[in-house]
């Protein structure tokens, strides 16, 4: 009994050093356990700092391009040109004063009119025309253009983040920056975003839309599609052809079997479509814009002729060859891969881009150059870089990739070198804005007739008579002249004179015929004189404006060889008009040789007392 008495109190002794040994390693245990897991949050907390910094980092990087293209739009408006005739388009572009002038009247109680009490629908831009209309609600008349400039800065810092949103969800690591670096970089955007005119709208309501279908297509989310008609129904107000951004929407789901969301695009493009064209026959008498008459006019082979050629100068000097290139040769790839099945895979940006383009040469081009075909710019650079992520297996698709971004790069910097409006100047004349503000001053009563309907309308803020058309429905509705070039082959020199306006503004050649048919004998015998030559240099040689009314004919004609290139046609001497001797010398033995050599204008200021 007692040797069991001894081994039972030796377990129990065992058994309390076990759970005193079992209790210190729970402590120790638990003691670094909590170590542990303090270590763990330090980890985890230094982490998604990193993360943060990277994120932060990442976010900068891709606002940085942002800034430069504000930077460069800035530029363009303050030191670049807007046309290759200089100094007609020194501040903003001439066409741009058309809307400034419809939306004036309009504030003012006129109603969307170019002069009041005659209703014709010259503006081709109806959303950016009532845009412009609620910024003149609080600012003055001349402040249109920098309201404008301001309105497109914002419009294309919008299209900028739009466009990296789409990059982020295509592309991968690095592609994003690249995108947008190149967008960026791209002169055309820079000078359509200081024309003033509705340009950067139509790019944002392309590259909305085309983001807007990539979640539709990709997630099937109703919201999208709700988005993408709401869209629809802006871009048909946005532009006489804003129609065709909803319609191509809308062929693109079709290729892709998704017809319910095709017919709910196409409905609502073509519901306010209809509703647009109702008002318009209300308030205007027609169902399309005056400038549909005039412009999408003349022989087709001739308009597809001229547009190829058009497409071509556009291409080269804009380095757009290689983005139109690059649409291409995506298709052709594409094709070549898949076979037919490739047309039902095609990207937005390709099919879209391709559709762009052709309509630009069915137009016949533009005359204002490269306008239609901005949204090309970041439809293939999005598509290079996508194409160029599908050879990622290959061992040469980084060197590939460096070459494509180099040489989309390059060839959107070449109007740098070879673009006249690039030329920079500290300081600008724009004889446009001077002519107008001049006639306004001397000739506030008069009737002016012109071939430049933006800008000496604007200023002057005379009843005006627009010589080509685009504010006059008798010249609009004419048959289109065997000569064609888009926006100019309609005009009746017998109609203008017949109107008998108190002036005629129009360029001039040589030997004093005026252009679009009204030759020296015919306004000599309608009663008109030579008034007043503009000079159409970027700097003018002397005056801006030389009153010859008491000139010798061979005097004129050596202005004219200098520069002095815009004639204002007087019909008749007008009563109380003073002219300063010191800046409009009647002398009749001034000769071109006489006149002072170039002197800088004073720099006018950017929101509206341009010239």
């Amino acid at each position: 009994m007692a040797v069991r008495a001894l081994l039972v109190r030796a377990q129990r002794i065992d058994d309390d050093q076990g759970d005193a040994r079992r209790r210190r390693d729970g402590e120790w245990r638990k003691g670094r356990g909590t170590d542990g897991r303090a270590s763990d949050h330090r980890r985890e907390r230094s982490c998604s700092a990193g993360r943060m910094m990277r994120h932060t980092r990442t976010i900068l990087l891709q606002l940085l391009p942002l800034l430069l293209l504000i930077g460069a739009c800035l530029s363009q408006v303050g030191f670049g040109y807007f046309d290759n005739d200089l100094s007609g388009h020194a501040f903003g572009a001439d066409d741009a004063f058309i809307s400034y002038r419809y939306a004036s009247n309009w504030v003012s109680g006129e109603g969307l009119v170019f002069n009041p009490g005659e209703r014709v629908e010259g503006y081709s831009n109806l959303l950016y025309v009532l845009i412009v209309s609620a910024g003149l609600l609080f600012l003055s008349h001349d402040h249109a253009y920098g309201f404008s400039v301001a309105v497109n800065l914002v419009l294309i810092a919008l299209t900028y983040l739009a466009f990296l949103g789409i990059a982020r969800r295509t592309l991968r690591g690095h592609g994003p920056l690249v995108a947008i670096v190149l967008f960026s970089l791209a002169p055309s955007v820079w000078i359509w975003t200081g024309s003033g005119m509705e340009t950067p709208l139509v790019l944002l309501l392309v590259v909305l839309t085309w983001g807007a279908l990539e979640v539709a297509l990709g997630t099937g989310e109703r919201r999208a599609g709700w988005v993408l008609g709401a869209l629809a129904a802006v871009a048909v107000l946005s532009r006489a052809d804003g129609f065709l951004i909803p319609l191509l929407a809308a062929g693109f789901c079709l290729l892709r079997g998704r017809r319910r969301l095709a017919l709910g695009i196409a409905s609502a493009a073509v519901l306010t479509l209809a509703l647009l064209v109702v008002w318009r026959l209300w308030y205007y008498g027609y169902p399309l814009p005056n400038t549909y008459y005039v412009k999408v006019s003349g022989d087709l082979f001739d308009r597809l002729s001229s547009g190829l050629s058009a497409l071509w100068q556009v291409g080269t000097r804009q380095g757009l060859v290689v983005h139109m290139g690059v649409l291409a040769g995506y298709v052709a790839w594409a094709l070549r891969q898949r076979g037919r099945s490739a047309l039902g895979c095609l990207p937005f940006e390709a099919c879209f881009g391709i559709a762009w383009v052709c309509y630009f040469v069915y137009l016949g081009g533009d005359v204002l150059f490269d306008r239609f075909l901005v949204p090309i710019f970041p439809l293939a650079i999005l598509l290079a870089l996508r194409w160029s992520e599908e050879w990622s297996g290959n061992r040469l698709a980084k060197t590939r990739l460096v070459f494509l971004v180099a040489t989309l790069g390059a060839a959107q910097l070449v109007p740098l070198l070879v673009d006249a409006r690039m030329a920079y100047q500290n300081t600008k004349y724009d004889r446009w804005i001077t002519l107008g503000r001049y006639l306004r001053e001397h000739h506030p009563d008069a009737v002016l007739a012109i071939d430049a309907a933006g800008k000496v309308p604007f200023f002057s803020g005379l009843r005006t008579i627009d010589m080509l058309g685009l504010n006059d429905e008798h010249i609009a509705h004419l048959d289109a002249r065997p000569s064609f070039r888009v926006g100019h082959n309609k005009f009746d020199p017998d109609y203008v004179l017949g109107r008998t306006p108190d002036l005629i503004a129009a360029w001039m050649r040589p030997n004093l015929d005026l252009y679009w048919g009204i030759d020296r004998v015919r306004y000599t015998r309608a009663g008109y004189r030579i008034r007043y030559l503009c000079s159409t240099n970027r700097r003018p040689p002397g005056p801006a404006i030389i009153d010859v009314s008491g000139f010798e004919v061979s005097a004129i004609r050596r202005l004219t060889r200098r520069g002095y290139a815009y004639a204002v046609l007087e019909r008749r001497p007008s009563r109380g008009v003073t002219t300063d001797p010191s800046c409009y010398s009647r002398s009749t033995s001034l000769c071109a040789g006489d006149l002072a050599p170039p002197t800088p204008l004073p720099n006018p200021r950017l929101l509206g007392s341009a010239g």
